[in-house]
């Protein structure tokens, strides 16, 4: 639900329906997609855990809140880039 939300929140800040909300939307998601998935190996790696859905979210969080200022102007690549650094940082 919070996911959800904040893709209208990010997609939606550019006030109209066009390409820099799109690209705000995706770079947003791909964040989110790569701060769970580094957050969660490193949980499971570090901890010695298993995969769990806590790990995973926790990082979403911290992905989507790292893209979140710049979600607009970076191309969705980057936000790859950041998810997976949001993860290894906010892990540490």
């Amino acid at each position: 639900m919070l996911w959800f939300g904040w893709m209208g929140f990010n997609g939606g800040s550019s006030v109209a329906a066009n390409m820099r909300g799109a690209d705000a939307v995706l770079a947003s998601n791909l964040a989110a997609s790569a701060g769970g998935l580094v957050w969660m190996g490193l949980d499971a790696v570090v901890n010695r855990k298993r995969f769990g859905s806590v790990s995973f979210c926790t990082g979403a969080v911290a992905g989507l809140a790292t893209i979140t200022p710049g979600s607009g102007f970076v191309q969705p690549g980057f936000g790859l880039i950041t998810g997976g650094l949001a993860g290894v940082v906010c892990f540490y």
